[in-house]
């Protein structure tokens, strides 16, 4: 099979810019203009970011109704459990949550799934041999969730709250859950699509 090379042609007068204002490489400046990026003042914020330039996480449709269900899980002293997903993403999520659970004053457990063992997701069997026996009274999925209906559905009836932060495509609407953290779902503008699950996490 034969490969077709498009080799990418940046601006020059892009990079001119960025080089005459900066002490930067011409390869550097190149590349960030390959990125789309064709100013000094966007360059240097590429390169030295700082949290100012965060968005709010308010943004994030539901966001609001997560932070307050968690304010009152942890005046309350109840049980919380981090449910990650067994990858690097899903474990790098659910250690940002617990890290940041545990400094705030939370009773915070953290569950990572057995690959072949459970399976991918929060899933029902969870719900009755984890959640109830644990007396876990609110669930944070990490970088899962938005498929696990069925176990979000068991957990509320049995009196447990779900949070889901997720950021893979949502097929349907979850129902049940006190919020879904979830920048891909439908009618969430924070434009945060681009965000991996531990970043939505953060």
């Amino acid at each position: 099979m034969s490969k077709l090379w498009e080799i990418l042609k940046p601006d020059p007068v892009a990079i001119r810019n960025i080089l005459n204002a900066t002490d930067l490489h011409p390869i550097v400046a190149t590349i960030l203009v390959n990125r789309s990026i064709h100013n000094a003042h966007d360059a240097m914020r590429f390169l030295s970011p700082s949290l100012n330039q965060l968005r709010s996480p308010f943004s994030i449709r539901d966001m609001d109704k997560a932070v307050q269900r968690i304010f009152e899980a942890i005046c309350r002293k109840e049980k919380i459990l981090i449910f990650g997903d067994y990858d690097v993403d899903g474990i790098t999520a659910s250690a940002c949550l617990y890290e940041f659970l545990k400094l705030a004053g939370a009773r915070v457990l953290c569950h990572i799934p057995h690959r072949s063992k459970e399976g991918y997701g929060l899933q029902t069997l969870h719900v009755s041999s984890l959640l109830i026996p644990q007396k876990i009274q609110l669930v944070i999925t990490a970088d899962c969730g938005s498929g696990s209906h069925e176990a979000v559905i068991a957990a509320k009836s049995n009196g447990i709250d779900v949070i889901v932060t997720d950021h893979h495509r949502i097929s349907s609407p979850i129902t049940g859950a006190i919020a879904v953290i979830n920048p891909n779902r439908e009618g969430c503008s924070s434009g945060l699509g681009h965000l991996a699950g531990v970043g939505v996490s953060f």
